[in-house]
Formats: structure tokens, sequence, C-alpha cells
């Protein structure tokens, strides 16, 4: 135990010692809040990092999806086909990496919104059921639960990080169970979880299980228990930090040889969830009617896959590398544009500016900016209104010609600023 010693002599009226003083003051406590702040600077030394590379490297995962893309729609042969297919799974991953990076240093943007998670879950269970193996038998107890309110992406990354790491417990196969209930803690009672109304998500698996030393340390940011390059220690951190950040708990039980049981606790909140507030859109995969699109866009391998992409979609594209650019070319059309995508950090001009440059002589088009950068995704100052839409780099063709759909019928996309 670290302790602050203090040693003092007693004197009498001779000054003369006639005892000693010894004060041992317990550091523990000190010595936890140093860790803590010395923790906070790394995670904040880590989030800068994050957020300086995220741009760069979510340009260079765009250009990678949308030529996998490309690739995995030409005519090609089967074993072509499996490796474009590889590549979009690899460049997706890569993304995810980012995004949990970004969401455990909170510079990933939040849309909350009222979801339940029974809906979520058995959205994902056809995915998680391709993520375990087939030695695994994967089961769902679900049950129908309060809305909370929470960013469903983030929730689908904390079951997806759940479930990785289940599965991951089970290399010679097993049984892994997701549950959700409604669950009440009472006042008055010992309890896991501070009193209220939650509802509760429950990743339940038969593997191997942990001991008390690793309990302790499985929500540390970088600590893992797996061999080196299969795992990066951000999983169950991030799934910790985006629980906690809407209010939530996440609790867990395990025993060496008898699995392991991770709890989820998120308060309800009222209101009607978004997946039973709205009918389900059909899954509608056809362009519609060709439309002019003013591509600003100043990275040029991105400007080229997003415009190859509108172009197969059947929309003819005007690119412009910068603002200036662009609004050159809008003055130079002789017909009507009838959406801007613009990235938003560019040299010179930056997106927002040059929409606002674009209105002062153009009619009000609907936009839909993109950036890799997550502050440019948090501030939604140039990007309200239900024209305007963001789209956070990476992203594939297919959520390219999702958003140019719902802009079209007028619906504000899931992903709208």
């Amino acid at each position: 135990m670290p302790v602050l010693l203090s040693l003092g002599v007693l004197r009498g009226t001779d000054k003369q010692p006639s005892g000693y003083l010894a004060f041992a003051t317990d550091l523990r406590e000190l010595k936890s809040l140093e860790n803590q702040l010395l923790h906070s600077q790394k995670m904040e030394a880590v989030g800068r990092l994050a957020g300086g590379v995220a741009h760069d490297f979510n340009n260079i995962l765009t250009v990678i999806l949308g030529c996998a893309s490309a690739l995995e729609g030409a005519n090609l042969n089967e074993e072509d086909r499996v490796e474009a297919s590889e590549i979009s799974a690899a460049a997706n991953r890569a993304a995810r990496l980012t995004r949990q990076l970004l969401t455990f240093s909170r510079q990933q943007i939040d849309q909350p919104r009222l979801v339940t998670i029974d809906d979520i879950i058995r959205k994902m269970e056809p995915m998680l059921r391709r993520v375990v193996v087939t030695s695994v038998n994967l089961a769902l107890e679900v049950e129908h639960t309060s809305t909370v309110m929470a960013d469903p992406g983030q929730l689908e990354q904390v079951l997806m990080n759940l479930v990785v790491n289940a599965a991951d417990a089970m290399p010679g196969g097993g049984s892994l169970v997701i549950a959700a209930k409604d669950v009440t803690i009472v006042p008055g009672v010992a309890a896991e979880v501070p009193p209220g109304q939650y509802a509760m998500m429950t990743v339940r698996d038969s593997g191997i299980g942990m001991e008390a030393a690793t309990l302790e340390k499985i929500f540390e940011p970088f600590f893992t228990t797996k061999e080196l390059g299969m795992g990066t220690g951000l999983g169950l951190a991030t799934s910790y930090a985006i629980t906690s950040r809407i209010g939530g708990h996440i609790r867990v039980s395990s025993l060496p040889g008898h699995g392991s049981s991770f709890r989820v606790y998120l308060p309800h909140t009222a209101g009607e969830g978004y997946g039973r507030s709205h009918a389900p859109v059909a899954n509608d995969e056809h362009p519609g009617d060709p439309m002019t699109v003013l591509l600003v866009e100043d990275d040029a391998a991105v400007r080229k896959v997003i415009k190859r992409g509108l172009e197969g979609l059947g929309h003819r594209v005007i690119e412009a590398h910068d603002g200036q650019s662009g609004l050159e070319m809008a003055g130079a059309h002789d017909g009507s544009i009838d959406l801007v995508l613009t990235d938003i950090t560019m040299p010179g001009m930056n997106g927002r500016e040059f929409v606002r440059q674009l209105e002062k002589s153009y009619r009000r088009v609907p936009v839909v900016f993109m950036s890799g950068y997550a502050q440019d995704a948090a501030s939604r100052d140039g990007m309200e209104g239900g024209d305007r839409a963001f789209l956070q780099k990476p992203f594939s063709a297919a959520t390219i010609a999702s958003t140019l759909r719902q802009m079209r019928r007028g619906d504000r996309p899931a992903n709208a600023a």
C-alpha cells in the first residue's frame, strides 16, 4: 500500500527529545486519481491522433469501398467476386475501427433518437449469424422493450462488439444467447445498477470465461487477452463508453470454464420507437429519374469514385475540385442543378461557405455535405433543414444511392444533419 510517511520529534521543556510522532497517510485514493488523470490525458492524445488522421484515412477508405463496389457489380467470375467482397469487408472493418477510436475519444457524432432494443436485435440478427461460426448455436430470447434515447448505430456497435467478443470466447463452439426485456430496479435493494426502469440487453455465452483479475480490466482501452493481431482491445472499452454516455450501465459476470454474461441497462424514455412509428421503406434500388449533380471534392481519387458511382445510377455529374471551381461550374452550366454533393473541408473555401455563396446567385438547391472529419459531423451550422443531409466518410455507392432516393422523396435521411 503506498503511503506518505511523515516523522517528527517531540521535545520537552528542556528541548531534549522525549518521543516521536509518525503519520502514515494512505495514498491509494490519490494514486487512483493520478492514474485516472494519466488515463484521461492518454485518451485525449488518442482522440487527437484519431481525429487528425480520420479525414485522410476515411478518404482512402471511401476510394477502396467505391472501387470494391464497382468490382462486385462487374461481370466477374466467382473467385474474383469473392476477392472483391473481401476487400469491401476489410475496408468496413477498418472503418469500424476508426469509429471506435472516435467514439471512445468522444469525437464521433451522436445522432440519438427513440429506439427499442428488441428492434435493434431483430434487425441485426442476419448479420450476427454471419459473424459467429457454424459451431456456435445463436439463440434469441427477445421480448418487447420500452423505448430508449440512443444512437441506433452506436447500439448496433455495442451489440456487435459483445457478440464478437462472445464468439471469440468459444473457439470450439458453444451456445450464444442474446436476450432483451424490461426490468425495474427498486430502491432499498442491493443491486448492481441504480434504481429505475431499464431496457436490458443480455449477451450470454458458454465460453472459456474469465477470472477475477481479467474482469477488473476488460473495459480498459487496449486491454485484450487475444493473441497479437487478433484484437485491438477497443471493443469492450467502446461499448462501455457508449453505454455510459447515454446514462446506461454495463455489467459482466463470469467464471473460468462457465462462460460470461454481459448485461446492458438502458434507462427508459417515453415515446414511440423509430422501429414501430414508421412503416418500413421498401428496398427500392431503382435510382429514379436522372438528376444533374454538382460534385465538389478536392481529393481527386474520391471525386473519381463518387462520380463513377453517380453515373452508374444514371445521373449526370458536374465535377469541381474546390469551392471556387464549383461556383464557376454552376455559373457556366446552362440547365438546372438538382443536387449539390460537396465536401466540407477544402482548401480556400470550405463546403459551407461554398453553399452560401452558391445560393446568393442561384436558387436554393438540396445539398448533401460529406466529410471525414468528426468535428465537421459534430457542427450542424449550415447543414440544417429538410433539404440538407450529411454523409460521414467512408461510405459506399449503396449509401449514396439510398441518400439520393430519400432526398428525392423529400424524406429527411437517417444520417441527415
